[in-house]
């Protein structure tokens, strides 16, 4: 198989539970290490989206100048993400997309694969859906705090939780394939309207 890189990813496929090893294109590897070294990523760093079509603008910018292919598809998915507050699961996706013409689970999954290995969506497991990155592209810990309530999801970064997760793999010898902790609890808000 010369030619080809094993890459480890954690990516939902149909059975959302499994980790999957996904073979990658040396091509493909190339590409996604230099999306994240390209002046344009970095630039885009630095940009906090006012809006959703700011930010598919913003991926479209990113891929566009590290010669990733932003399909008509992927932008759609990212379109549907974005204009969304909270986690959508897959089905979800493939019923607001599927309108005019129906789009199989496979179609979106590739989608959103892509999406997740650019940098501009995660995976909720919690809520077994997909969410746009508050930190789109960033690579740093983050600690996903998800409202069992209402459903919201935050996405908090900061120097505290990349600590906590060099510290916690440094003293257990564990190597990390993510950074993200997901917390399940009640929002300011939700707790705010339950105290009334």
């Amino acid at each position: 198989m010369a030619g080809w890189l094993a890459v480890s990813l954690m990516l939902p496929c149909f059975n959302l539970s499994k980790r999957y090893v996904v073979t990658l294109s040396t091509k493909k590897a190339a590409a996604r290490a230099q999306l994240h070294a390209s002046p344009v990523c970095i630039d885009a760093l630095n940009q906090n989206a006012a809006s959703s079509a700011d930010f598919v603008a913003l991926a479209e910018k990113v891929c566009a100048a590290c010669g990733l292919n932003f399909t008509p598809i992927r932008r759609r998915v990212l379109e549907v993400l974005a204009a969304d507050r909270e986690p959508l699961s897959a089905y979800t996706i493939i019923h607001r997309l599927s309108v005019s013409k129906p789009i199989g689970p496979p179609t979106i999954y590739r989608a959103l694969e892509f999406l997740i290995d650019a940098g501009f969506v995660r995976y909720v497991a919690l809520r077994k859906a997909y969410m746009c990155r508050e930190h789109p592209l960033r690579a740093e810990a983050v600690a996903l705090l998800s409202c069992s309530q209402c459903g919201c999801v935050s996405e908090v970064a900061s120097e505290q939780v990349q600590r906590t997760f060099t510290h916690l793999t440094q003293v257990t010898g564990f190597r990390a394939r993510t950074r993200t902790v997901e917390i399940e609890g009640q929002c300011a808000t939700c707790q705010e309207v339950e105290s009334r």
